[in-house]
């Protein structure tokens, strides 16, 4: 019996694994059903991190996923002026089939997809409802008789074969099994927003801006701003409606990325960094964009209030420590290698774990070389894209 503490896209992706291969799980969610936070809005799912799904999903909550995807359009990314909104494309233009920037390039079997991030945890949620639980706020977890058990800030405990730590960068499975493993402040910041596709602002964009991610660059800092920008569009609505699913409307994603000191926030150095409210947040980004071309600044200036906020960019060091395999314990996803979203790699990342843990589990059961085998795998190409994110980093926020 696996117990998987966090119902995000890593914990629900294992738990769908999983379900298929017959092995006994509950997931374990610290927020409550109504307080669930979404994580940014979009996210490109490829390569490494298509063939997990085609692992982990039967056969039913893969018609629902292609169900629910978005428009994807596989090319070169457009760099817009900020300022004159001349439009180029990038001299050695790679497909962008990983995420904000590249990644891993597609899976031989599958298209890359443009997912939101709301509907696909709708479709992760599919089948597994009674073995979701909210409100659990893991305390400590203690191994003995063979197993371990999970105690929670209500007082209830759950006792299982395997605890698996899918609870995101502050992980309170990780602080327990790995206290001196921390992520690091990057001394990058990212405003993360979305603007409703509305006729007025289709009518404004450049097509190719509809059609393709683009990035605008505004040059006329010390350090410039980028900002990453791509249309999400739902094709199947109706179907997607008659299967239950609230589609949202069109939108434009955006994510503004710059150093602090560009965006007038204190650095990594300073005691405190603040905690911005939505409407700060909003704020912020208008005066950003207060002097960039109408064509592109309406991207900003007509988000939804109450969709956008400001995200300080921590990560791992590419290199994970060596820890002894425990046969009762675990860590996926940003609980373990939490990379910034430059290289668009960490979901990618966190499915590839569900695959490998999953994959493990299925052929060889709960034991340390099992568990070991994949911390092994994971350190590898956790390394790779940790490196191509810090790489990325160094471009997007000009250090």
């Amino acid at each position: 019996h696996i117990l998987i503490i966090g119902g995000g896209i890593g914990g629900l992706a294992l738990a769908q694994g999983l379900k298929k291969h017959g092995i006994s799980f509950h997931v374990y969610e610290r927020d409550s059903l109504d307080d669930f936070r979404a994580q940014g809005y979009r996210i490109r799912i490829a390569g490494p991190g298509a063939d997990a799904l085609e692992y982990l999903f039967d056969e039913e909550t893969m018609r629902l996923y292609d169900l629910i995807s978005a428009e994807t359009h596989v090319g070169p990314n457009p760099e817009i002026d900020a300022e004159t909104a001349t439009l180029r494309l990038p001299r050695n233009p790679r497909p962008n089939a990983g995420g904000e920037l590249g990644g891993a390039g597609p899976s031989p079997r599958r298209l890359p997809g443009t997912i939101d991030r709301t509907m696909l945890r709708a479709v992760l949620l599919r089948g597994i409802t009674d073995h979701v639980s909210y409100g659990k706020n893991l305390q400590c977890y203690e191994i003995k008789d063979g197993g371990v058990t999970a105690s929670f800030s209500d007082g209830s405990k759950a006792y299982g074969t395997l605890l698996v730590g899918a609870d995101g960068k502050n992980s309170h499975v990780r602080r327990q099994f790995l206290p001196n493993h921390r992520p690091l402040d990057t001394d990058g910041r990212c405003i993360y927003g979305k603007t409703l596709l509305t006729p007025h602002l289709r009518h404004i964009l450049d097509p190719m801006t509809l059609g393709n991610m683009c990035a605008i660059k505004d040059r006329s800092r010390s350090h410039f701003v980028n900002t990453i920008c791509e249309a999400v569009v739902f094709p199947r609505r109706t179907e997607m409606r008659a299967e239950g699913f609230d589609c949202p409307d069109d939108y434009m994603y955006w994510v503004m990325s710059a150093q602090p000191a560009v965006l007038g926030l204190p650095s990594s150095d300073d005691a405190s960094i603040p905690h911005l409210t939505s409407r700060q947040s909003e704020a912020l980004a208008l005066s950003i964009v207060e002097k960039w071309h109408p064509s592109v600044k309406c991207i900003v200036s007509e988000q939804l209030p109450g969709s956008t906020a400001l995200l300080t960019v921590n990560a791992f060091a590419p290199e994970l420590p060596e820890w002894t395999p425990n046969p009762h314990v675990t860590l996926l996803g940003d609980a373990v290698h939490l990379m910034g979203p430059t290289a668009g790699s960490g979901a990618v990342t966190a499915l590839r774990d569900c695959h490998v843990l999953c994959k493990q589990l299925v052929e060889a059961g709960v034991s340390k070389e099992s568990i070991g085998r994949y911390e092994g795998e994971m350190r590898q190409y956790a390394r790779k894209a940790l490196e191509l994110s810090w790489s990325m980093g160094r471009h997007i926020f000009g250090q």
